[in-house]
């Protein structure tokens, strides 16, 4: 069996990341393709591309850099890769960039074979904020064609509000236990916190900002993982300031985490809060807004769960973190997403559906 994975770009990014996590799989019956409709050009994509040689993972680059034109001469590449090679019995995609694409290559070969099973991972709450027109066609079509599949109950519930159809079933992404080493930026003698996350509104940018500037608990210095539309903001408010260390990325971030005292999400909404579950596996206890997608990945009594983004309460349990045992948070966490997230998991659900 053939399955062709469709992703934006070989790149270090949530949706790439549970694709590498699925075709790292064993099974010996099934051939793993992933293929990029626009070129990644990162720092990272060439540790990406040694990851998937290293798995022995069959990968086909793009020779596009710009999104729009990727969309567009991806469906003629894909169509003659396949006309010239032995077909996929699966194409499962990855919102939303790779669904277009993909839209645009079965109209273009519907005439000349029988469709492959088609599936489709939907990984935001949010979908088609740039292109809402196209997004409802393109969601009629993918109700009738696809199997689609949600990350979480959250995305799987705003997906229904959204776009109506079936329920969508849920598999949770699978998360690994990473060795661990030390992060060598640590602060010692400091209560060090990780935000780490796009610079946009949906990571509660403002909230973030906010918090730092009104806490204080002089012990505390944050690291602040990322980039964006908001990087000018973090810069001009946060650079300046002794407490604050700022990074735009760090590859294979997972392997620091124990490294770090707590991490901080104040999300304004998650697709599924995969940070947090990665902190979770290293037993890293979380602060976190009691938003969809997030608190899904936490008992419901969870000590640091805010409601509402509210940065005095976010700022109250950051003055008075010297009383928290954080040992036991932290059992209390991993024990919570071990067996629900776990890759193993994850790989088997989706490879049932493949040879359904």
């Amino acid at each position: 069996m053939r399955v062709y994975h469709i992703v934006t770009h070989f790149d270090l990014g949530g949706a790439e990341r549970v694709v590498l996590n699925i075709t790292s799989s064993k099974k010996t019956n099934i051939e793993y393709h992933i293929f990029e409709v626009v070129r990644g050009k990162s720092k990272f994509t060439k540790l990406v591309l040694q990851e998937m040689k290293a798995n022995s993972i069959n990968y086909h680059r793009s020779v596009i850099s710009n999104n729009k034109l990727g969309i567009i001469i991806f469906p003629i590449y894909f169509f003659l890769y396949n006309l010239f090679h032995k077909k996929p019995n699966v194409i499962h995609t990855h919102t939303e960039i790779p669904d277009l694409a993909v839209y645009f290559y079965l109209k273009l070969s519907k005439l000349f074979w029988t469709q492959s099973k088609l599936i489709r991972t939907i990984h935001n709450t949010q979908l088609w904020n740039d292109w809402k027109f196209i997004g409802l066609t393109i969601e009629r079509f993918f109700q009738e064609k696809f199997i689609n599949i949600a990350i979480s109950s959250s995305v799987a519930k705003s997906y229904v509000d959204s776009y109506g159809g079936r329920d969508l079933e849920v598999i949770y992404n699978g998360i690994s236990i990473s060795d661990q080493k030390p992060f060598p930026a640590l602060k010692l003698g400091k209560i060090n916190i990780l935000f780490a996350g796009r610079f946009e509104y949906q990571k509660g940018i403002s909230e973030l900002i906010q918090v730092i500037l009104k806490s204080n608990n002089p012990f505390l210095h944050f690291h602040i993982v990322g980039k964006g539309s908001l990087s000018d903001i973090i810069s001009k408010t946060l650079k300046s300031k002794s407490n604050v260390s700022i990074y735009e990325s760090i590859y294979n971030l997972s392997q620091f985490l124990s490294s770090f005292d707590y991490l901080f999400m104040p999300s304004n909404f998650e697709g599924l809060g995969l940070m947090a579950v990665e902190a979770s596996m290293h037993k890293l206890p979380s602060i976190i807004n009691n938003c969809t997608g997030l608190n899904e990945v936490f008992p419901e009594d969870w000590t640091f769960k805010v409601d509402n983004n509210n940065v005095d309460h976010y700022v109250k349990i950051l003055d008075n973190l010297d009383e928290i045992d954080r040992n036991t948070l932290g059992e209390i966490a991993y024990n919570f997403v071990y067996n629900q997230f776990s890759i193993q998991s994850m790989q088997e659900k989706y490879e049932e559906i493949y040879l359904s």
